[in-house]
């Protein structure tokens, strides 16, 4: 089974700031998506999707606090 352990994306800076703003170190957030399947094929990454337990608004301070940028489009859905 291919591993995505050493995806460059994995050790990029911001994701990092991203993941542990949104709370990836208590299991609050996880890699979701294409970007898992495509490391697990041994193809190119071009997005990242994450998923994470909090709601929307919760997200976007999350952000914040943490001095990233967040622009809430789509909250609606």
């Amino acid at each position: 089974m291919p591993s995505i352990a050493n995806q460059i994306w994995l050790n990029d800076k911001t994701v990092h700031r991203v993941m542990s703003a949104l709370g990836a170190e208590d299991g609050q957030t996880r890699f979701v998506g294409g970007c898992v399947r495509n490391a697990l094929k041994i193809l190119a990454v071009d997005d990242i999707d994450i998923a994470t337990k909090l709601e929307p608004n919760a997200v976007v301070a999350a952000l914040e606090a943490h001095g990233i940028k967040a622009v809430p489009t789509g909250l609606e859905h």
